[in-house]
């Protein structure tokens, strides 16, 4: 990334967010769906039979767990973002 642009993306404390779209355990049927599943949440339908179900998400959401069960930057997701992947979001300090 040109330097200067990094300096004035810093500037307006611009950042790009840890959400589920750039998570490893974010499932997606394909790259133009905003809806997938998380692979590591899931839940007991109430309305349906049947095994456990991932849990449904969008790709703008995020959750707070940290550590090996929350985000995980997902290698292909941090290459789409090329020089903008240094200026992911930092994680919460819980």
């Amino acid at each position: 990334m040109d330097a200067a642009k990094l300096r004035v993306l810093q500037s307006i404390g611009y950042e790009i967010k840890r959400t589920c779209g750039s998570c490893l355990h974010a499932r997606y049927p394909s790259e133009e769906s905003d809806w997938g599943t998380c692979s590591v949440n899931q839940y007991e339908h109430e309305k349906h039979t049947g095994p456990a179900r991932d849990l449904s998400i969008h790709r703008t959401g995020k959750c707070a767990v940290e550590g090996p069960e929350g985000y995980q930057p997902n290698p292909v997701a941090m290459g789409m973002l090329g020089g903008f992947a240094q200026l992911l979001e930092e994680p919460l300090d819980v």
